[in-house]
């Protein structure tokens, strides 16, 4: 089992080996109304051709559980496009199926 902030330095570390702009930018949104941290994980360029989403959303008790669960939606969204090709078949350039990562 992994922390919030080890999850989200394990999926930026794999997403920077791979030759796609898949994370843009995880950026806080929240105003206090809700009285929870929320988070954007902004789409990078190539995600964003593939699940045509600019932004996921998460949420969390502490602003790290927040950044982790915003990547994770990026990282479930992304994934399914991945499904097509197993481990050992995915294109060069591909993206780490979420499970790899974490």
């Amino acid at each position: 089992m992994f922390t919030p902030v080890e999850t989200i330095r394990r999926f930026k570390e794999r997403l920077a080996e791979v030759d796609l702009e898949i994370l843009k930018e995880v950026r806080r949104i929240d105003n206090g109304r809700l009285d929870i941290p929320i988070y954007f994980s902004i789409t990078g360029k190539d995600a964003r051709e593939v699940i045509g989403n600019k932004k996921q959303m998460g949420k969390g008790s502490t602003p790290e559980q927040s950044q982790a669960s915003a990547c994770m939606e990026l990282g479930e969204r992304f994934s399914p496009w991945q499904t097509r090709y197993g481990s050992r078949d995915r294109p060069a350039g591909c993206a780490p199926f979420v499970r790899d990562v974490l």
